[in-house]
């Protein structure tokens, strides 16, 4: 396949990290459909006629497909109107993903207005198969809501997303995670995301974990045990060009009580770390920038685990950004929620005195 392995960078005292460096979007950029000038304004016009759909063509999933893809030119476009009226239209049933009851089926959920995770995918298989795309359901492990770094998986699959056929090479699309999120207080903010529309594979895998291995799309897939060992990062982490590596992991262990680690980002991006012990905010870690280096020092108030969470912002306007404002020294500053660490700060073994 010809892709470049992404790799993070993220030093600590206890490792150091090789680095191949990943290339992402620029700062601020939200990945489009189509790339260029010229896609973007496809794209603007697609959307207009996404979101102009009249009540007319709500009666039934082929109804609304004829009428999504009318202007669409190509596959790839079939497949961004979808996932646009999709993620713009349907609402995440929490309540259903309690119960463990809501109805997945395609008319169903149209009628409703909502769905869980599988009620997503199955729409968009429905609709896919109304526009003449070949498409299936994938089913796996994501590391979304409730999930924890250093979380293992065990049992049922507890997400569904899909692959799709474009210009003859398989994609993966989360309709789910592109209509909103889960934030850091458990509150499920609708929010379009376009990020989950075509993500490249080797960075889905750091957060959806197929059932078949077939649909990581990687040419040396990864195993479960991999997986639960990746970094904790999300969509912000990309979109910002930070900067992973594959060895890393999603839990460090400290010998004493002081820690430094490192991320790289492009010039005008800021980075804010907080560290957590549960949900109780105990200390914000030291940041140094040198170049396109932060370190941030970390000193646990005591033994024990704790997380240390990556906010990242830019002072150039990033549409899409909502989670979180936090106060800096310059004022308000707009933040996402990119990535987790979990840090085991363990007692430094005294070395025994010699007379």
């Amino acid at each position: 396949m010809g892709r470049m392995r992404p790799r993070l960078l993220l030093a600590c005292a206890a490792a150091a990290f090789a680095a191949t460096l990943l290339s992402c979007a620029p700062p601020g950029h939200r990945e489009s459909a189509l790339p260029g000038a010229e896609g973007k304004r496809i794209v603007e016009a697609l959307d207009a006629h996404v979101l102009a759909a009249p009540p007319g063509a709500l009666t039934s999933v082929r109804a609304l497909t004829d009428y999504l893809v009318e202007p669409a030119r190509d596959d790839r476009e079939k497949a961004w109107v979808l996932f646009r009226w999709i993620t713009a239209n349907i609402r995440y049933d929490r309540a259903g993903a309690a119960g463990g009851s809501a109805d997945v089926r395609p008319e169903a959920v149209l009628r409703r207005g909502e769905a869980v995770c599988a009620g997503y995918s199955d729409l968009f298989l429905a609709m896919a198969a109304e526009a003449g795309l070949e498409a299936v359901s994938v089913s796996g492990y994501a590391k979304g809501e409730g999930y924890e770094a250093g979380d293992r998986f065990s049992g049922p699959p507890n997400h569904s997303w899909n692959a799709v056929r474009v210009d003859g090479s398989w994609r993966l699309v989360d309709c789910t995670w592109g209509a909103g999120y889960v934030d850091e207080t458990g509150q499920y903010v609708r929010w379009f995301e376009p990020y989950y529309f075509l993500t490249p594979p080797e960075r889905l895998i750091y957060t959806h974990f197929p059932e078949d291995p077939r649909w990581q799309l990687l040419e040396a897939p990864v195993t479960l045990a991999r997986f639960e060992q990746l970094p904790y990062v999300k969509a912000p982490f990309f979109t910002y060009r930070l900067r992973l590596g594959s060895d890393a992991a999603c839990t460090v262990e400290v010998k004493g009580a002081r820690t430094t680690l490192e991320v790289e980002a492009p010039p005008g991006v800021t980075l804010r770390p907080v560290l957590l012990r549960g949900t109780e905010e105990v200390d914000v870690p030291e940041v140094v920038s040198r170049g396109d280096r932060t370190f941030m020092t970390v000193t646990a108030p005591g033994a024990g685990t704790y997380t240390l969470r990556l906010y990242v912002g830019s002072t150039s306007d990033l549409p899409g950004a909502l989670p979180r404002w936090r106060r800096g020294r310059s004022g308000l500053l707009l933040l996402q929620w990119a990535m987790d660490t979990l840090l085991v700060f363990r007692p430094e073994a005294r070395r025994k005195a010699h007379y």
